[in-house]
Formats: structure tokens, sequence, C-alpha cells
């Protein structure tokens, strides 16, 4: 007797939860992956619009109302016309609609029109929707606000015309200033050049040492002026190749040096092979001047050379000295321009800088080895195609 109230309990817990059916466990994932795909498009970080087909919105989620400041009962039954910004053409609107309604895929951008009057990049993805007989029963558009990566790039487009246009205007200063400056300096040479025809007897020696040393100089200003001419000029020039005889050019820029050189009872080497390769010639000139001008600059006592050796297509060309040596921390700015290990130093600090973008322009490269108070040597390879 007391056993039965239990089996009946248990025959009515039995009766209250029936054995699921198919079709029901059916319809319970049917319901978990309907509001799993809700939570997926109102969570989204992309905006997706949903539309009948005739384009009237029937859905939009969360990401539209953040972005666009609509909430879906001010859209549903509108167009995507809501946000038009009168930006796009109305070619694109037609080729879209031809897209999707043949059952394809449009991809696209967007300048749209938000409910507060404010504007937005939109990338977007329109598609149909299509049933199981291959009907299309709606449109769906996924869009990316870019906004933010747009406005970044055209900012950066507006830098690069504006450095455009300031580059423009800095060749044409340089030149304008370069020729006022070298149409004096030609009138103070070719002064020097009469006095020392007019210079009295009695004094010519002290007239000749005055003289020099205003010809050095007028000449040196000179070549600071052409360098940063140059310089201006190389960012866009093309080279003027041409077969040249590296060993020939060697020669001319020796004897440029030679007098300097002897003045300063500096010792000036030269060693040479024979070479020809496609060059500018007067570019290739200038640059390897350079070098040496630095080393006969800096080098007050024992010796500089110029040698240049074959290495099968290519060539090395080699300017070494005993003079003062580069540290360690300045060697990694030597071709920066305008840059002066010494700012008291006479000369423009651009020569170097000068070099380095000629021998690029060639192909070549240059190595530098220096120590302090020991002298310096920079190696310059060079491919016999330039």
């Amino acid at each position: 007797m007391p056993r039965k109230p239990a089996i009946q309990r248990k025959e009515s817990a039995k009766e209250a939860n029936p054995p699921s059916s198919p079709a029901s466990d059916i319809l319970k994932e049917a319901d978990k992956l309907k509001t799993q795909l809700s939570v997926i498009l109102e969570q989204s970080p992309m905006i997706i619009i949903i539309a009948d087909t005739e384009g009237r919105i029937e859905y939009v989620n969360r990401k539209f109302n953040d972005v666009t400041g609509y909430s879906l009962a001010e859209v549903a039954g509108k167009t995507p016309r809501v946000l038009k910004s009168g930006e796009t053409p109305l070619e694109v609107y037609k080729s879209l609609w031809e897209t999707i309604t043949s059952g394809n895929v449009w991809t696209g951008e967007f300048h749209n029109k938000k409910k507060s009057g404010g504007y937005y990049w939109g990338h977007a993805s329109i598609a149909p929707i299509k049933n199981s007989e291959g009907e299309i029963i709606n449109f769906i558009g996924m869009e990316e606000d870019f906004t933010a990566r747009k406005n970044a790039e055209d900012a950066l487009i507006q830098a690069h015309k504006r450095v455009e246009e300031l580059s423009q205007a800095k060749d044409i200063f340089i030149q304008n200033i370069t020729h006022e400056l070298k149409t004096p300096l030609s009138v103070i040479l070719g002064n020097i050049s009469l006095l020392r025809d007019i210079a009295p007897k009695e004094s010519a020696k002290e007239w000749t040492r005055l003289l020099d040393m205003e010809e050095r100089n007028a000449i040196r200003l000179r070549r600071s002026i052409e360098q940063i001419l140059q310089l201006g000029k190389l960012d866009s020039a093309e080279l003027k190749k041409e077969p040249v005889q590296l060993d020939k050019l060697l020669q001319d820029v020796y004897l440029e040096h030679l007098p300097i050189a002897n003045m300063k009872g500096v010792d000036l080497d030269l060693s040479l092979d024979k070479f020809e390769l496609q060059a500018d010639r007067e570019l290739l000139r200038l640059a390897i001047s350079n070098f040496v001008s630095n080393s006969v600059k800096f080098t007050d006592k024992g010796s500089v050379e110029l040698s240049m050796k074959v290495l099968g297509d290519s060539v090395l060309v080699r300017v070494s000295d005993t003079g003062i040596g580069i540290s360690k921390e300045n060697q990694s700015k030597l071709f920066q321009k305008f840059f002066k290990a010494d700012p008291n130093a006479p000369g423009s600090g651009i020569g170097l800088a000068l070099s380095y973008t000629i021998i690029n322009k060639h192909g070549g490269k240059i190595s530098v080895k220096s120590e302090l108070e020991k002298g310096s040597a920079f190696e310059i390879v060079l491919p016999r195609g330039g």
C-alpha cells in the first residue's frame, strides 16, 4: 500500500514530459538558427539592408542606425534613395539595378548622406536572395563604412599634390636665385683677370696672393651655386648617357685639383686602368670631383689618391686620403643634404649629397671607411652599362 502513490507519481511525470518527435527537434533547431542569424545581423560590424524585389527596405541592422542616424521605422517601405547625396552618377544606380535584377552581385562605392546632413563613404556589395526555385525574393546589401580611411587617402593625395607644388616652386626659386648669383660672379671673375694685368710691378707678389685668394673663393662660390642647381634638377632629370672613357675623365679631375693640392703641400696621386662605361659625362665628373675636392680640403699633410680598378663588367673608383677622418656618428650623415661635420668649414654641404644622387642614378654604390686623425677612403662601384 505505501508504494502505490509513488507509482502513480512516476506515471504522472511520464505523462507530463512525453518524448520529443523528430519534427519538434527540427523546429527547435530552426528557431535556434533563426535567433543566431538575427543576433549576427544585429551585431554585424557591416551596415546591412534587406529590401523587397522593388527595392523597398524591409530590414536594417543596428550598424545602419549607428552610421546613418535612421531607425528601421523611419526607412521601412522606402528605397535606399533616402541616403542619396547627389554625388553618385545616375549611370551607377542604373548599372546596379540591372546587375542585381539579373541575379548577379554588384560591388561599388557610395558617398551617402546621413540623417544629420553629414556624409559617409560606404563600400557596398548588393546581391539577390533567391528561393528554392531560383526566383529573386529579396535583395541584401552589405556596406562597410570606410569614411576614416577615405578621408586619410584624400588627405594623403592632397599632401602629395602640395609637395609637388612646393617642389616646383623650389625648382623655380633655385633657378632664379642661381641665375642672379652667377651673373655678378662672372663679373667678379672677369675683373680679377683684369686686375692681374694692371697690378703694380713693385707689389705684384702681394697682388697675386690676394687675387688668387679672391679667385679661389669666387670659384668655390660658383661651384656651390652650380651644385645647388644640379641638385634641384636631378630629382626629375633623366641622365644623358653616352660612352665615357673613365680613365680620361679621372685624369681631368686629377688635373683640376692638382694646383690646390700642390699649394697645400699635399701629394695628389693617380692610378688608372682603361675602362669605358655608359654614363652622363658631366654629372659623373662632378660626382667624383666632389670626393676628390673633399679629400684635398680636409687633408693638411700626407696624400690624396685617386685610383680605379676594373672588376669585370664594373669598375671600382677609390678616393683615399690621410686627412682628419670622419667619426662613426657622422659617417651615417655624410650624404644628407647640407650636412657639414664642421659647421665652420667652407662649402655648402651639398657636394656629397649630390654625388650620392648621381652615383645612385648610374646604378652605382658608395662605401666609406674612415678613422679620426687617420684618413678616409671612399669606394664607388659603377656598372659598365650605367
